[in-house]
Parts: C-alpha cells; structure tokens; sequence
C-alpha cells in the first residue's frame, strides 16, 4: 500500500510540476518559457501555437512604428520600436507581444529593453512583454524599447510582430490574436549624413525615361541613384551646369534614392520614382 500511495505522489508531483511550468503563450506567461520564434514571420508560428482562434479575424490590429526617419536607418544607429495592439473596441483584459527583427531567417540589429514592460530573450532574438507589463483594461496597449541597427551593408530588415488581445479567464480560448509587419531599409549612402539641405529638385517625378535634375546656384558633379536596399544600380559624372539630364530608362520600376554632388562636395538626395 505504501509503494503504491509512494507512486501516486510522485504521479500527481510530477503533473503538479508540468501544469507550473509548461509553455504558456504570451497572454499570461512573463516570456521566459518561449523558446521559439511565435511572431508570424515567414516559416514561423504565431500565439496560435497556444491560444485557440483564427489570427487576424477578429477586429482588432498589431501595428508596429519607428523613429527611423523615412524609414531609411544608419547602421550602428539606436532608435525607438513600438508596438500597438488594438482590440478593435474592447477593453481586453491582459495583452502580450513578441517582435523579431529579421532578414530572411536570420535575425538582425540589437534589441534593447527601456522598462518593465517588456524584455528581450532567447540570446536576442527576439523581444516580448513581462507578466508586469501585460495588464490590460484599455482598447489599446503599446509596447516601446530600443534597436540598434545592424552593420552597413546589411540591407532591409522586416520587423514581424505577433500580439494577443487576451480575455484573462486563464485559459488558452477566446483570445483574439494579430500580426503585423514593418520594412525597413539601410540608408543608400554615409553620405546622407552630411546632405546640407535639399538643393536638387526633379522632373518628372514619376518618371519613365528621363528626369531633369536642376540644382540653382550649384555646380553638379556627379550622381548615383541607390535602390532602397543601399545597392548603387546607377552612377556618373554630370556636366558643370546647374541642371543635367538623366537617363533612367534601364532601371526597373521601382523606388529609388538619388543622390547628386556638386563640384564643393555638398550633397543633395531625392526620393525617385521610376515606372
């Protein structure tokens, strides 16, 4: 009798023990227990792993936002994430959040915690909230931290973000789950850091063949036109002149940076757009 009521405990202990620490999704758990990636990225889950529900059905939101001007950002550079979750009308009772910064399936730039509200795990990976920073009672919940972007030359980075809009009745149903996403992109050129005002002005813009670029009182040089990536696809020297005529006809149809100098090193940079 005793072996078998020594058996029983050791059963209920263990399933005691399972029921404590089990993966919980991000509603209700602090984050420490999620070892993969639940944001929706591509080849990647989201908190539907543990919470039931159809993502994005419900009339709710994730959005995510930045300071990076023009969505342009400059390697080594620190700027502010957030992440909005929107139920749509309701005052959810709890909201969570995991955000990943990515390029393909590798993960980029460094994520920073700024409160309580959230923290970053799983060797930096990724960023969710806390069990202190989940409390909800409002239709919106925001999230903010920090990310330092990553090297020159590393190009767009997509942040994906996945976030529940809990109902707090402690369990994995009726919880409305969202995903959103933000691109953005390495600035074409160090050198937009020194641009001393936009002196260059564009014609036509869109453009299919051809632009007319006019800088008044300045000199051109020379040109580069860089695709949002920060990959130069197109450069040259321009005739002494305060106005030159560009030939775009072999670009792609495309957003583009173009970046003129003049003959005393000032540079000027121009959002083109080619079709």
């Amino acid at each position: 009798m005793k072996k078998k009521f020594t058996i029983l405990a050791l059963s209920f202990l263990s399933f005691a023990f399972w029921l404590a620490f089990r993966p919980q999704g991000i509603s209700r758990s602090n984050g420490a227990q999620l070892t993969s990636n639940y944001t929706g990225a591509p080849g990647f889950s989201t908190c539907t792993q543990c919470h039931s529900g159809v993502v994005n059905s419900g009339p709710g939101s994730v959005a995510i936002s930045t300071n990076i001007p023009g969505n342009l950002y400059v390697p080594g550079q620190t700027y502010q994430v957030t992440v909005t979750l929107n139920s749509g009308g309701g005052n959810q009772a709890k909201y969570g959040f995991m955000l990943a910064p990515m390029q393909g399936s590798t993960y980029r730039g460094i994520l920073q915690a700024t409160d309580g509200n959230c923290f970053v795990e799983s060797g930096g990976r990724w960023i969710v909230h806390t069990s202190a920073g989940n409390a909800g009672g409002v239709p919106t919940k925001t999230f903010t931290f920090n990310w330092t972007a990553p090297t020159s030359g590393t190009g767009a980075v997509t942040f994906y973000a996945a976030g529940n809009c809990a109902n707090g009745n402690g369990g994995d149903g009726g919880d409305q789950i969202y995903t959103g996403s933000l691109t953005v992109n390495e600035q074409p050129s160090a050198g937009l850091t020194s641009v001393q005002g936009p002196f260059i002005s564009v014609f036509p813009n869109p453009a299919r063949d051809f632009i007319q670029v006019s800088a008044p009182g300045h000199t051109l040089a020379s040109y580069a036109v860089y695709e949002l990536s920060g990959r130069c696809v197109q450069s040259g020297s321009l005739p002494a002149l305060s106005e030159a005529r560009l030939e775009i006809s072999s670009l792609k149809n495309a957003v583009y940076i173009l970046i003129v100098k003049d003959v005393w090193g000032r540079i000027s940079a121009e959002r083109l757009v080619k079709y």
